[in-house]
C-alpha cells in the first residue's frame, strides 16, 4: 500500500485549495494511506473520513510562545523527525517554505517534491518544481505532475457537513466573511453592511461568518454567526441551499 504525505501549514484558503490535488491522488489511488501535515487549527478544512486518514499537526502557537525554551527545541526535533517510522513513499510540499520543506526532507519519504521555493534553504532541501501557473490550485497540480498524470476533478472532496440554521429556510442564502488573516486585506465594514442591507432588502437571506476576531455585521434581518460556529459549521452554510437544508 502506497503511503503519501501532503504538506500545507496555512492559511485556511490555501489549505482548502490543497484539497483539490489531494482529491485527484485519492481518486487515482483509492487504497493509499494519506497523511496531511498542517498547523493546528487549519486541519479542519481537510476531510479526514474520505480524503486523508491521518493529520500531523504542528503546534506553532505553543512553540512561538516559548521559542527560546530548551523543551521547545526538543519538541521541534521530535516533531520534524516523527514521521520517519511511517515508511512514506511520496511526499508533496504545496507550500515551499523552509518550515514545510524541512519536515518533508526529514520525513523519510522515498520520493519528494516541493511547489516552488520561497527562500534559499528550502531550495536545497527537496526537488523543486518552479511553476508557471498563476492560480494556486494549478501550481499544485504542476507540482503533483512530477509523480505522474492525475486528472483534476470537478470538485474536491470536502468535509461532510450537515448543520444548517433552520431559520434561514425559504430564501437564497449569501454568506459574508467580514475579516481576513490580515487587517490590510479587510474590506471596510461599512461597505459590507451596505451590501448586506441591499441583499436583505432584495429578498436574500444574509449571514455573517468568521472567527471570534471578525467584526459582526449587526444589521436587522441579518444573522451574525462570526465567532459562534466552528469552521466546519460555517462551511456548511454555503454548501446548502437554505430552502432545502435539513435540521441539524
Amino acid at each position: 500500500m502506497e503511503k503519501w504525505l501532503f504538506l500545507r501549514y496555512r492559511a485556511i484558503g490555501d489549505v482548502i485549495m490543497a484539497a483539490w490535488p489531494i482529491t485527484s491522488v485519492r481518486l487515482a489511488r483509492p487504497d493509499a494511506e494519506f497523511w496531511f501535515a498542517s498547523e493546528q487549527g487549519f486541519e479542519s478544512a481537510i476531510d479526514d473520513v474520505r480524503l486523508v486518514q491521518h493529520y500531523y499537526l504542528l503546534p506553532r502557537k505553543k512553540w512561538k510562545n516559548a521559542r527560546w525554551n530548551l523543551n521547545t527545541w526538543r519538541d521541534q526535533l521530535k516533531f520534524y523527525t516523527g514521521l520517519r517510522h511511517i515508511g512514506l513513499d511520496f511526499g508533496v510540499d504545496f507550500q515551499g517554505h523552509t518550515k514545510t520543506a524541512l519536515l518533508l526532507r526529514l520525513s523519510g519519504a522515498k520520493n519528494r517534491v516541493q511547489c516552488n521555493a520561497t527562500d534559499a534553504l528550502s531550495k536545497r532541501l527537496n526537488p523543486v518544481v518552479t511553476t508557471t501557473s498563476v492560480h494556486k490550485v494549478d501550481q499544485m497540480f504542476e507540482t503533483l505532475a512530477r509523480f505522474g498524470e492525475f486528472e483534476k476533478p470537478k470538485l474536491p472532496i470536502m468535509p461532510i457537513m450537515t448543520a444548517c440554521p433552520t431559520d434561514l429556510r425559504g430564501r437564497k442564502l449569501i454568506t459574508i466573511n467580514t475579516g481576513s488573516s490580515s487587517p490590510d486585506k479587510n474590506y471596510p465594514l461599512d461597505g459590507w453592511r451596505e451590501i448586506a442591507s441591499k441583499l436583505s432588502q432584495n429578498g436574500f437571506a444574509v449571514a455573517g461568518v468568521g472567527g471570534p476576531a471578525d467584526p459582526p455585521l449587526e444589521l436587522p434581518g441579518v444573522e451574525d454567526f462570526a465567532g459562534k460556529l466552528s469552521f466546519r459549521e460555517s462551511l456548511s452554510l454555503p454548501r446548502h441551499d437554505s430552502a432545502k437544508c435539513s435540521d441539524p
